[in-house]
């Protein structure tokens, strides 16, 4: 099916949208919407593979656990075997990206938590090289800064080249062949390897930090606040439209008109209508720009 848009981050796997799904892809087959429906958990990425597997002209999938979701476990590292089927999933041809993972400074901030989600997100990075997809990344600096976009910056730059490898180092959960035997991740120092692809999802940093990211050959993806706050325009106005998707976060981040409403992916319209009014472009160029985007970032 030809798309018109793809929304790169909503939550079909969550209530009330879960319950709604039906409903909901009917809508998305009628405007020729698809989306990525985010895990945030294992229960979460279990449910988005499946979402993806029922509605393949729609929907893809990805899988990780949310840097929030980490102090569930006790402020201690992800269980094993959770992780293990994480990995396994991740292996799924409906699976495009790897996450939501990152560093959340703005709900959980204490020494703590940093490390724990740290930890948890190399983890993620490790995987997302060993399957060779891209990272769809969750930071939220704490209030009035950029701390967390720059830390997740310098965790990925430790990264950037490595390779694959049953070889001593850094270990990180990888796959060999099609067996789903673990295999060993080398991260240090290779000599060549992956460029890491990485997604910050519902960006919020200043535009400098933006910049930053860019530079460094990372994308931002903007949602439903940008057409109502409009803090995001100077950011929006200079981000590189090759570098932008568009997304809901659905069931969240409801866009205007319908801010306190619930939010799912039809309305990523009005995210690309947004985009469009502020770069004074029509509306079919960076609808088409957004796909492309998109369509080479994930490889769908």
């Amino acid at each position: 099916m030809k798309l018109n848009y793809i929304d790169i981050h909503s939550h079909l796997n969550l209530s009330p949208l879960y319950e709604k799904r039906d409903e909901i892809i009917n809508n998305m087959k009628a405007l020729a919407i698809g989306t990525i429906t985010v895990g945030t958990s294992l229960e979460t990425s279990q449910r988005a593979v499946q979402i993806a597997e029922q509605y393949p002209e729609l929907c893809s999938a990805t899988v990780g656990i949310h840097p929030c979701d980490c102090e569930k476990n006790n402020h201690e590292t992800i269980d094993d075997t959770q992780w293990n089927q994480i990995c396994m999933l991740a292996e799924h041809p409906s699976v495009v990206a790897i996450g939501e993972t990152g560093l959340d400074y703005w709900h959980h901030d204490t020494p703590e938590l940093r490390m724990l989600q740290t930890e948890v997100f190399k983890k993620h990075i490790e995987l997302a090289i060993s399957v060779n997809k891209p990272l769809m990344l969750h930071v939220r600096s704490s209030r009035g800064s950029d701390d967390a976009y720059y830390d997740a910056l310098d965790i990925l730059s430790e990264y950037q080249g490595a390779t694959p490898s049953p070889a001593k180092g850094r270990v990180g959960v990888g796959f060999e062949n099609n067996n789903k035997t673990p295999s060993v991740l080398r991260t240090s120092p290779p000599s060549q390897g992956a460029n890491i692809r990485a997604n910050f999802h519902f960006f919020s940093g200043s535009t400098e930090c933006m910049q930053t990211i860019i530079s460094a050959g990372y994308t931002v993806s903007v949602d439903g606040p940008i057409t109502f706050v409009f803090d995001y325009d100077d950011m929006i106005k200079q981000c590189p439209i090759e570098s932008l998707m568009i997304e809901t976060d659905a069931p969240y981040a409801a866009p205007k008109p319908y801010r306190g409403k619930t939010c799912d992916p039809t309305m990523v319209i009005h995210v690309a209508e947004r985009i469009a009014e502020l770069k004074n472009l029509p509306l079919e160029t960076i609808r088409l720009q957004l796909l492309e985007n998109t369509k080479n970032f994930f490889g769908i």
